[in-house]
């Protein structure tokens, strides 16, 4: 019998490990072919930067994280060289430029011990300025760490464009469209359906038209443009509601501006909710995100949920096909997306035709097209592509 190939050790550098990256690493480990170790910074309380507490099926490390002065989301893990050694991986997948000072550590390593990284990034924010002496030497250093780096993987086709434009040879460059657990948000799907029946009468949604946004309140996410289109819709769609699930940084000016605007009875803020999220999507009929983003595309899409945005981390790109499964707009102008958003929400509101049409194409886009499955196959592709490139390399 043919010897059994030892799993390919992989050591995953991260920020922090958050609760919709953990199902990811799971799924990689528990596969015959790799064996995954997630080495990981502490959580950074009061912003989106927090470890999950469902850190199972793999193994994880969290180090020691020190704090930069000045700045919410900063920091670096001296420790995760040491880490590295002791752990002897074959191939290095590495967050890309949000875990900028811890990588100069981990590419130290991978210098040193001859080890392959596969850097793993959304690639160049569109719209993103890098003027000035903080932004633009960041975005120096991250090209500096970028060029030491053996296999490219992106977020999206935008991220691939990013390559391309950056010179690295095509066949050191793979694609894996980010997004969340698909499969496990499908049979949810079927296991909670009576649960989100019972959500909507507890919140006062039953039989309204409900406008959804999940993700981190933060200032990128540009929640107050969706508030201020919502205010101005309510007169020709009377039965619309908002819902906003989630918490964080810009949840004062939110209550603040929803206040301003008389709409407490019309706005319902949940907090953040993690576990069983499936039943809030369930009451979605359409989903916006009108600031950066992204995981929330593909999990509202699984929910048969057109999906309305503008610039967001690359994916919609992959996911958003103007009349199929939602609308996009590419630009970051607060006149034109708010002008684009309230069109494409009359729209979409108004005719339950055209609703059900984008929703029926938005869930067969996840499940033929873009999933937890292809996702994981672009990563698997890339690790092994970047340890066959190793062994030929010392051969």
């Amino acid at each position: 019998m043919p010897k059994a190939r030892t799993p390919t050790r992989v050591a995953v550098t991260y920020r922090v490990c958050q609760h919709w990256r953990a199902h990811i690493f799971a799924k990689l480990n528990a596969r015959d072919d790799l064996s995954v170790s997630v080495l990981h910074g502490q959580s950074i309380p009061g912003t989106k930067c927090i470890n999950g507490d469902n850190l199972k099926g793999f193994s994880h490390r969290e180090h020691f994280s020190i704090r930069v002065p000045f700045t919410k989301t900063w920091a670096v893990q001296p420790t995760i060289f040491s880490s590295l050694r002791e752990l002897d991986p074959d191939v290095i997948l590495a967050e890309g430029g949000s875990n900028l000072l811890t990588n100069f550590f981990v590419l130290l390593y991978a210098k040193l011990y001859s080890k392959p990284v596969v850097w793993w990034t959304l690639g160049e924010l569109r719209g993103a300025s890098y003027r000035g002496l903080v932004r633009g030497t960041y975005r120096k250093l991250v090209v500096f760490q970028e060029r030491l780096c053996d296999v490219y993987l992106g977020y999206s086709t935008i991220a691939m464009e990013y390559f391309r434009k950056m010179g690295f040879a095509d066949e050191d460059c793979f694609l894996a469209v980010n997004c969340v657990d698909t499969n496990r948000v499908i049979q949810q799907i079927a296991i909670r359906h009576s649960q989100a029946e019972q959500l909507a009468e507890e919140i006062g949604v039953k039989g309204l038209k409900v406008i959804l946004f999940v993700g981190a309140f933060t200032q990128a996410k540009r929640i107050d443009r969706l508030i201020r289109v919502f205010a101005s819709i309510q007169s020709e769609v009377p039965d619309a509601v908002l819902v906003l699930v989630g918490d964080g940084s810009s949840k004062e000016s939110i209550e603040k501006q929803i206040s301003k605007l008389h709409l407490e009875e019309k706005v319902i803020l949940t907090g953040s909710v993690v576990e069983n999220v499936s039943d809030y999507y369930e009451l979605g009929d359409v989903f916006v995100l009108p600031g950066l983003g992204g995981l929330a595309i593909s999990e509202a899409m699984a929910h048969r949920m057109p999906v309305i945005c503008t610039f967001a981390d690359g994916c919609e790109v992959d996911y958003v096909v103007d009349d199929q499964t939602g609308y996009r707009l590419f630009s970051d102008d607060d006149s034109e997306v708010e002008e684009f958003l309230r069109e494409k929400l009359l729209l979409v509101l108004s005719d339950d035709g055209l609703r059900e049409r984008l929703s029926k194409t938005a869930l067969s886009r996840i499940e033929t097209v873009h999933n937890v499955d292809t996702y994981i196959q672009g990563i698997v592709d890339a690790i092994h592509y970047a340890e066959n490139k190793s062994i030929e390399a010392e051969s």
